[in-house]
């Protein structure tokens, strides 16, 4: 993930802030809506915060099913292509239902004022503001759906780099 997103939302603010080169930022939809650097550092700022809240969950997750003997699968067998193709539906199917209740429920009054919000602050998208959200929306409306299939299915830990 770290690999990708920084790289990628640092050449997009580039890009945002600068409106250079100008052959590619023609093609920013909302042109009208501009984000200054200060509005960027408020989204870096969070983005570490819950990048460093995402990996401490992934550990207490992980730790929590190696003390209990659920460990993932981590054989020197790989799993077969069909179990990996069955694997990924499942994870799809739960994350989609996950990300979109979870968020639901985020819409509503109590949690909205409360957590939700603070991810609507944004309002033109932008590559660095995919992971700006409250802590606690980012756990539960971006990782757990996302890390709970695997658990549940206790898939092979090659599976969670496709």
């Amino acid at each position: 993930h770290l690999l990708i997103y920084w790289p990628l939302c640092l050449a997009l603010m580039y890009l945002d802030i600068t409106k250079s080169p100008q052959w590619l930022y023609k093609y920013k939809i909302q042109k009208r809506k501009d984000h200054g650097w200060s509005s960027y550092k408020k989204t870096i700022t969070q983005a570490i915060i819950n990048q460093v809240v995402a990996y401490l969950f992934a550990a207490f997750v992980f730790y929590t099913c190696d003390y209990f003997d659920y460990q993932m699968t981590m054989s020197r067998e790989l799993p077969s292509g069909f179990t990996i193709f069955w694997h990924l539906v499942v994870f799809a199917l739960v994350e989609e239902f996950g990300f979109f209740y979870s968020h639901y429920i985020f819409h509503n009054k109590f949690f909205y004022s409360r957590i939700h919000s603070f991810h609507h602050r944004f309002t033109a998208p932008v590559g660095m503001a995919c992971i700006y959200a409250h802590p606690i929306e980012h756990v539960v409306a971006n990782l757990a759906p996302l890390i709970l299939g695997p658990v549940l299915l206790r898939a092979h830990v090659v599976e969670l780099w496709l």
